[in-house]
């Protein structure tokens, strides 16, 4: 007997990601460079963090300022 995975109506289900993964490939085929980090890719593809990327990180945790999680839909600034 099979077991359901997905409950009905979950094909309509969209997520924003999918999305900017499209544009990005897209910009991408135009000949740009990509950079592609997303939860697993920078340990499964054995990719390192640029020195501009951490320079920003240095710089932020600098302000010495707590950082958390966003609320799901973002921070309301930059919405």
């Amino acid at each position: 007997m099979r077991q359901l995975l997905l409950r009905p109506g979950a094909e309509e289900l969209t997520y924003e990601i999918r999305r900017i993964v499209k544009k990005a490939r897209q910009v991408e085929a135009l000949g740009y460079s990509m950079t592609w980090e997303t939860i697993g890719h920078p340990i499964q593809k054995h990719n390192h963090v640029p020195d501009w990327m951490k320079g920003v990180i240095a710089d932020l945790l600098k302000e010495d300022k707590t950082y958390g999680y966003a609320d799901s839909k973002g921070v309301l600034e930059t919405r």
